[in-house]
């Protein structure tokens, strides 16, 4: 399985015991915060590596998750249930060039009744034109299509500054050796594997989309 890598959460050494918070109370397990989000494990990873959830990494390469985070994320949560921002929408946009592959995001993604607005196309050209009329919260990008490839598209989306608050997601059925000899993909960049896990991109996009209600919400500290 190929890990995700960001640029955001590096490992860095434990602080010193004089000044670490009780860890117990202060700071949780992934596991323990998957528990309290009713999310998986994999989920929270990579909401911490995203950024979404604050934590700091042991040199053993273990996740602690501030508490007060994951708190005001499930509060967070909770008052976008109780009172959705109808402007608070995420825009999703995914490049596909399988006919099938594309009906099957198109009525899974439907199907998850989020306040998001898909856009879906066959290739990078078009998903460049697209992107460029808006830039999306997130794009969803198939590596082998015809025309423009996703290697392209994203090296032209990642050259954009127009695009610096876009999260980009690969789903494709390459091996990790067949993408670097590619020329690989940015650090930031999350590759799964086919077939399509939705349940990863459902916990991504909802993560996502949580996030940006959060940065709505008035009187943000």
């Amino acid at each position: 399985m190929q890990q995700v890598v960001t640029r955001k959460n590096k490992p860095h050494p434990e602080p010193p015991l004089s000044s670490s918070p009780t860890p117990e109370k202060d700071f949780l397990s992934t596991r323990e915060v998957a528990k309290i989000l009713c999310l998986s494990t994999g989920t929270v990873q990579k909401m911490v590596d995203s950024g979404i959830l604050e934590a700091w990494i042991t040199a053993g390469g273990h996740r602690r998750i501030r508490a007060d985070s994951a708190r005001a994320f499930l509060e967070t949560n909770k008052q976008s249930k109780t009172s959705p921002m109808p402007e608070a929408r995420l825009s999703v946009l995914i490049a596909e060039d399988d006919l099938t592959q594309r009906r099957i995001y198109e009525t899974s993604i439907n199907g998850w009744e989020l306040p998001i607005d898909l856009k879906i196309v066959p290739d990078g050209f078009f998903a460049l034109l697209e992107a460029g009329r808006n830039a999306p919260d997130v794009m969803v990008i198939d590596l082998m299509m015809p025309g423009m490839n996703g290697f392209e598209l994203i090296r032209r989306i990642c050259s954009d500054q127009t695009f610096s608050n876009t999260d980009i997601m690969v789903v494709t059925g390459l091996h990790p050796q067949e993408i670097e000899a590619e020329g690989g993909l940015p650090a930031d960049v999350m590759i799964i594997e086919k077939p399509i896990p939705f349940e990863v991109l459902y916990g991504f996009v909802r993560a996502r989309l949580v996030a940006k209600l959060r940065d709505q919400l008035p009187n943000r500290a």
